[in-house]
């Protein structure tokens, strides 16, 4: 094998969906001599072969790099993918699996996606809503989400890469407005299909995103919840996407957090702060029973009907501005 190119996937960044369509079109992929391999693949991405790399002195990381060596040989590049490299735990263990950059080894070019802080700041937030019992505010999160700089912890790709580019991922400026396809076009590689899919992860908001923070306030998270959320997100653009915060709630927060977006300067170039205070409001009263209405009609939805004092807090909207108020939205 020539070359390998490494994806660090960072939270937020068309990681999913990059993933999901490399995943599809491995067979296709194969036949233009470009291996996304099966080892170390969970589902679509290789976190297993990212929990490994914390793990290099265990017996498991000889046998699967030897595995992993053989998948790719036959093939004149390999693409490898997950969100767990963005570890600093795993990179002795990436040393030890891909070699020493003064040692012989395929040339490795590593892709990293960076976001402004606000952008990714709130796109994470939907996400974490979404996907567990979160309750607390924006800035409650970023204050435990954001501690590290992301400079140092990036570092690593700009030492252990033969080229490493950090890429400014705003869908405007991205090859053909894709994530996808600017990934193919900084990786010199051709695309073996057409992208299917635009957004297989998209970021709730609206007031599907106030909806999850009133259940979260209950604990009423579950696996089936989390995949409604999804289908609903993913059917209306009213319930995907940016959600509004007020440019001085903005400004405080891109202030305490300019380390972020100053790292992100230096590595991938300018970047551009835009306003949120135009978005979609994490409570709207204007919509809110039509879309309450909505939301429960899901099957997995239907069955809070029957919880009479989940249903009087849902219908208590000045209750519901206060809960949002107190949160920061």
């Amino acid at each position: 094998m020539k070359e390998l190119i490494l994806h660090i996937g960072l939270a937020k960044t068309g990681t999913s969906t990059l993933q999901h369509y490399l995943t599809q079109n491995a067979l296709r992929l194969a036949d233009f001599g470009i291996c996304y391999p099966k080892t170390g693949r969970r589902g679509v991405a290789h976190h297993g072969l990212a929990e490994v790399c914390r793990m290099p002195l265990t017996p498991h990381f000889p046998t699967l790099r030897k595995k992993l060596a053989a998948e790719m040989a036959p093939f004149d590049r390999a693409i490898i993918s997950s969100e767990g490299f963005q570890s600093a735990r795993c990179y002795p263990g990436v040393v030890l699996m891909f070699g020493f950059p003064t040692r012989k080894r395929p040339v490795i070019r590593t892709v990293c996606y960076l976001r402004e802080f606000l952008e990714t700041a709130c796109s994470s937030y939907a996400q974490k809503v979404q996907n567990s019992n979160l309750a607390t505010g924006l800035d409650a999160f970023c204050e435990r989400r954001f501690r590290g700089l992301v400079m140092q912890r990036l570092s690593f790709w700009r030492w252990f890469s033969d080229d490493a580019r950090f890429v400014l991922f705003d869908r405007g400026e991205l090859q053909g407005a894709d994530i996808v396809e600017d990934f193919f076009w900084q990786a010199e590689a051709k695309m073996p299909g057409p992208v299917s899919q635009t957004d297989a992860n998209p970021s709730i908001s609206g007031n599907l995103l106030g909806f999850k923070l009133l259940l979260n306030a209950r604990k009423l998270h579950n696996q089936d919840y989390y995949r409604a959320f999804l289908a609903l997100a993913r059917e209306d653009a009213a319930y995907r996407g940016r959600f509004r915060l007020s440019d001085e709630a903005a400004a405080g927060l891109r202030a305490r957090f300019s380390s972020y977006n100053a790292s992100v300067g230096k590595l991938a170039g300018d970047v551009t702060c835009r306003s949120f205070d135009g978005e979609k409001p994490v409570f709207d009263p204007a919509t809110w029973d039509a879309d309450l209405e909505r939301f429960l009609s899901h099957p997995a939805l239907a069955e809070m009907r029957e919880d009479a004092s989940l249903m009087a807090t849902l219908r208590d909207k000045a209750g519901i501005a206060a809960f949002t108020r107190k949160l920061g939205f």
